[in-house]
């Protein structure tokens, strides 16, 4: 049932189009009025915008406020934590590169870290030109192409003893070998989530990466290996047969409960742990950075 306000309308709109020129006219009308609408809402579109565009401005001033109380702490400050704030960038009061790790753990290397060292790094950045300035060599392994080439220009203004080395997910460059097998038939991979493949969780896209350890280290057995970067299981699983005799192997982020079935890994094959917790470069909060060795040494 039609009600009475359409039958109204309905005659209305007979009425109009009985009358060309008045039909034009109204249309003529409707037309202004849209465009008034459509730029008032552009309008509000912008006004939007800038809000958003000055609440990120809010948030970055907040942020470096924040970190300017921090700095005032003489520890920060002089590890020079409101720099990498900054700058953001994993570095130290100087500028100069220091790795992502814990200062409590960078504190340990500086002391560590000899001039005939051998450093064989899971993922290279800011870390590998801080232990190619200290150490006689230096071997990255980076997945991340464009990582890749920033850590390769930041090398050539240094000339570090560093070498680095490219293999992208799912590079089919990659001899078999038994330890690889053997590491899948006691840790079956799972079906993860993206996350999970963020965090170093899923292994076998990056068997050319991890091999590439399998191939220097038959030489020459690293004093030093570092895992910060993705499949961190593998990565351990291959550390803890080709490090030197007295060697020590640095993982970071070991405080994550995922990553417990490595630490049980390093115990079940005699290898003692030191945990690291503490602040360190860009990060606000306590996280920690653990050093392996051989319960023998």
């Amino acid at each position: 049932m039609i009600s009475g306000g359409e039958k109204i309308f309905d005659r209305l709109l007979r009425w109009l189009l009985s009358r060309p020129r008045l039909a034009r006219i109204f249309q003529r009308l409707l037309d202004q009025e849209n465009s008034r609408l459509l730029g008032d809402q552009f309008k509000l579109i912008a006004i939007n915008e800038r809000l958003l565009s000055d609440r990120e401005k809010i948030l970055n001033t907040n942020a470096l406020v924040l970190a300017e109380s921090i700095e005032q702490q003489p520890y920060m400050r002089e590890k020079g934590w409101y720099v990498t704030i900054r700058d953001r960038e994993s570095v130290d009061l100087s500028g100069s590169p220091i790795p992502w790790y814990t200062y409590p753990a960078i504190k340990y290397l500086e002391n560590h870290v000899e001039r005939n060292h051998f450093v064989f790094e899971f993922g290279a950045g800011n870390s590998s030109l801080w232990y190619a300035k200290r150490a006689a060599r230096t071997v990255s392994i980076e997945s991340d192409l464009d990582w890749f080439k920033r850590v390769s220009e930041l090398n050539k203004e240094n000339k570090y003893p560093l070498e680095i080395i490219h293999r992208p997910p799912n590079d089919p460059s990659h001899s078999s070998h038994y330890l690889l097998d053997e590491y899948f038939e006691r840790y079956p991979e799972k079906i993860l989530d993206d996350a999970s493949y963020a965090r170093g969780l899923v292994n076998s896209p990056f068997l050319a990466f991890c091999n590439q350890l399998i191939v220097i280290g038959k030489n020459k057995k690293p004093n030093i290996i570092a895992i910060d970067t993705y499949a961190r299981g593998l990565c351990s699983f291959l550390a803890m047969r080709f490090l030197a005799q007295d060697g020590i192997i640095v993982f970071d982020n070991s405080d994550w409960p995922e990553y417990d079935f490595i630490k049980s890994m390093f115990a079940e094959n005699g290898f003692l742990r030191t945990d690291y917790f503490g602040p360190g470069p860009l990060n606000h909060y306590e996280w920690c950075t653990s050093v392996f060795k051989r319960s023998s040494n």
